[in-house]
């Protein structure tokens, strides 16, 4: 079992931050504007929901679209989104589509491909938003190739070891701990009262990560059993995989090259867990 931070000198990224040209700031701001709304981020949610699941067996954009209505039926379960009328709809679908966000198209089928006489306005999401976001700024890009380094010196560990598990938000980026199936490791908050105790079967926090729970409860545990691994959340603020909360001291099979946040919110961490 081994604890290291894998940042070598010569891959060490150097940050930079480029003020956007006017029109470039005039998009962002667009976008942030459109996402400052539960409302359009369900929107935007069952449009990506409609791509995933119709793209690659449809691949005409004039297919998996959805009109106002159909976005509409599939949030109307959703307590948080208040009744509007038709034109409040149309009004969050017009911000979403003036940000860049989603697109729109007169369907001239329908959900099964048939041809439909009334053609209706649908909508669809542009992707390639956030692209733009990623690539469209320096910041954006060394960000990208900092994980792009991380991940080829997760796939050198694991020539070595079982299990990497790597800090990816905050000021632990790139601290690992690296260890075996016959391992038990726990994860958590630095300790106060018994600092260093836990450095040897722990991946330790550094404080900063205040609503982490502290090693010594701890927030995580991580075990293998029966040919596969397993995390147990016991933690106050909770554990997340794929933006579900687990099940408090329940024990939660692990994918492969999974994402984990432990807590929610500015003082939350994200961790990757990728195994061989």
């Amino acid at each position: 079992m081994n604890i290291s931070t894998i940042t070598p000198s010569e891959n060490r990224i150097e940050y930079s931050f480029i003020i956007p040209s006017e029109k470039d700031f005039d998009a962002y701001m667009k976008v942030i504007s459109a996402f400052d709304n539960y409302t359009r981020m369900k929107i935007v949610e069952v449009l990506i929901e409609r791509l995933r699941k119709e793209s690659k067996q449809y691949h005409s954009q004039y297919i998996y679209p959805l009109n106002s209505k159909e976005i509409k039926d599939a949030l109307e379960n959703d307590k948080k989104i208040k009744k509007m009328t038709e034109q409040g709809w149309r009004n969050h679908l017009t911000q979403l589509r003036e940000a860049g966000i989603i697109g729109r198209i007169k369907r001239k089928v329908d959900q099964k491909g048939n041809p439909i006489n009334n053609t209706r306005d649908s909508f669809f999401i542009n992707m390639n938003i956030f692209d733009r976001f990623l690539f469209g700024t320096k910041l954006g890009q060394e960000q990208i190739r900092s994980y792009m380094l991380l991940s080829n010196k997760i796939e050198e560990l694991k020539e070595d070891y079982d299990c990497v598990m790597m800090v990816c938000t905050g000021s632990d980026k790139s601290k690992c701990l690296t260890f075996n199936k016959e391992d038990e490791v726990v994860v958590g908050r630095e300790s106060s009262h018994k600092p260093g105790k836990y450095d040897s079967k722990a991946l330790v926090l550094s404080s900063i990560y205040k609503t982490v729970t502290e090693v010594e409860k701890p927030h995580l545990k991580v075990f293998y059993k029966d040919g596969e691994w397993f995390i147990v959340d016991y933690s106050s603020n909770g554990t997340f995989i794929s933006n579900k909360k687990l099940k408090k001291g329940v024990s939660k099979k692990v994918k492969n090259n999974s994402f984990i946040q432990l807590s929610e919110g500015d003082s939350s961490v994200v961790l990757y867990f990728s195994y061989t």
